[in-house]
């Protein structure tokens, strides 16, 4: 755990690869100038890393005296692929935050007109593809093209998605489980990459994730996850309740339905 908090600690300090301007034709490639602090280093470490990993990463820089960047990305240096379809359905664009993962120099063959007939935006940052760092890099540039595609495009904020391909589904997972006020969903095809080895990965984000908000929920599953937390400490309560996902995933799978969360008992009152 030391080695991880000390290795997102490096990439966090380390300075943003500048990207080279390119064009395709269909897409735009265009400059954003807003950033935000959703994409900041402070805030992708708490969304995203351990709490464990968190105070390890606090530590190290203090020892160091050194204080942690606020962003590790310059936004103007930084180009992005806009395609924007000609008409706009009433409630605004959808638009999917592609991650990819190799450099993207123009739209996939044969989604151009995909993406027309739906009215839905492409975004995806040029320059972070696998070689790229997630934290420092391919997280951050996300969340920024996120958040100026909502700002300076008709976007419906209940349609705004997270996905990719290969190493970049992977950071789309942890993208949309972190940050569930920005992205609606992920988009994650199962390509033997992606996905398939990370399923334990994708249960304990989600479980990570759930346990963050489990205070404003009823679910009696939730509550049980936080008494194991009080009496265990975080990390064994995100595992405890990664295993039960799994065994519900597992049993909706087999038996198909839907789940239904069980609500929270109310204490009984003797009279």
């Amino acid at each position: 755990m030391k080695v991880r908090a000390f290795f997102f600690l490096a990439v966090m300090l380390a300075p943003g690869a500048l990207a080279q301007e390119t064009s395709a034709p269909g897409v735009e490639t265009v400059s954003f100038a807003e950033t935000t602090p959703l994409a900041g280093n402070a805030e992708l470490s708490r969304r995203l890393l351990s709490p464990l990993t968190v105070v390890q990463m606090r530590a190290a820089l203090v020892r160091a005296g050194q204080s942690l960047r606020d962003q590790s990305v310059t936004v103007a240096n930084e180009k992005f692929l806009v395609h924007v379809p000609p008409q706009m359905p009433a409630g605004g664009y959808a638009a999917p935050i592609f991650v990819p993962a190799a450099k993207v120099t123009s739209l996939p063959k044969g989604w151009q007109s995909v993406l027309d007939s739906h009215g839905v935006i492409f975004v995806g940052a040029q320059d972070s593809g696998n070689n790229s760092y997630d934290m420092s890099r391919r997280m951050p540039l996300a969340v920024i093209a996120a958040v100026n595609a909502l700002h300076q495009y008709k976007v419906d904020p209940d349609r705004v998605f997270v996905g990719g391909m290969s190493g970049g589904s992977r950071v789309a997972m942890r993208l949309a489980l972190g940050y569930p006020d920005l992205f609606a969903g992920a988009l994650l095809p199962d390509d033997g990459v992606g996905l398939r080895h990370h399923r334990r990965t994708l249960l304990v984000h989600c479980a990570r994730s759930a346990l963050r908000s489990a205070g404003e929920k009823p679910d009696r599953m939730l509550r049980w996850a936080v008494q194991v937390q009080q009496r265990r400490g975080a990390k064994i309560a995100v595992v405890a309740l990664a295993n039960k996902l799994a065994r519900i995933v597992w049993a909706l799978l087999a038996n198909g339905g839907d789940y239904q969360p069980v609500p929270q008992r109310r204490a009984s009152v003797s009279v």
